[in-house]
């Protein structure tokens, strides 16, 4: 009998089968086991229900990134795929350092002409530390990368 590999968390394929690929069955995957004949029947992004859920199951995904087709499936390419993942946590990061500091310029302003609130002094603190902890990111954990949570 086929197992089907379905996303709970999000229909999205690609991010299905970097999970697969990367991981394994992490947690936010898990396994459908269908007779050939239900297999068969499927149409691409089909909805089925197994457990109350609705689920997608891709039948024949055409990834973005790091994978090859082999002549019968899609095979990731975990060097290539590791790197994608890499390069997708670097630009993450780049932007979450952008937001930081265009929030902490106007709350440094505040403090420099010694006009700032408490409640603005407090604010440009979480955010200073907020991306000292971001800087510390190691991208190359990807895709599993540990990120600090913004100020609120």
């Amino acid at each position: 009998m086929p197992i089907v590999y379905v996303n709970r968390k999000n229909p999205d394929w690609t991010y299905l089968l970097d999970a697969v690929a990367a991981k394994g069955l992490a947690d936010a995957v898990y396994a459908v086991t269908v007779t050939q004949e239900q297999f068969d029947n499927l149409t691409a992004y089909q909805f089925i229900i197994d457990n109350g859920d609705y689920i997608c199951i891709p039948k024949s995904p055409e990834p973005k990134q790091a994978y090859n087709w082999d002549g019968e499936k899609w095979v990731a390419d975990k060097p290539k795929l590791k790197q994608w993942q890499i390069s997708e946590a670097e630009y993450q990061k780049q932007n979450l350092m952008t937001e930081a500091r265009d929030k902490i310029a106007p709350l440094q302003d505040a403090v420099d002409l010694n006009i700032a609130t408490d409640a603005e002094k407090s604010a440009l603190t979480a955010w200073r530390k907020y991306r000292v902890l971001l800087n510390r990111v190691d991208c190359t954990t990807a895709p599993d990368v540990k990120w600090p949570e913004p100020p609120k």
